[in-house]
């Protein structure tokens, strides 16, 4: 592993040489690291709408006469696109 000094020196080191959480921490971001890398995680479709959707939240508002009436709160709409 290697970091970088603050005057940008870079220096190799054993993970061994941190505690125990933090060599778990190395670990878990090495995997990140390794699977976001652009030779392992490749995405590639046509230009194409793959889905669209609404979403709609409401609330049930009462009133004193004890009148009860749904109110439409927020609408979501939700599209993805994929654009090579």
């Amino acid at each position: 592993m290697e970091l970088k000094r603050e005057g940008g020196k870079r220096v190799k080191v054993r993970p061994s040489i941190f505690v125990a959480e933090d060599q778990a921490y190395i670990k878990e971001w090495d995997a990140v690291k390794a699977f976001t890398s652009g030779r392992l995680l490749k995405i590639s479709c046509d230009d194409n709408q793959l889905d669209k959707w609404k979403e709609e939240e409401w609330k049930d508002v009462r009133y004193t006469s004890g009148n009860v009436e749904k109110e439409l709160m927020k609408t979501t709409t939700f599209d993805i696109n994929f654009h090579n």
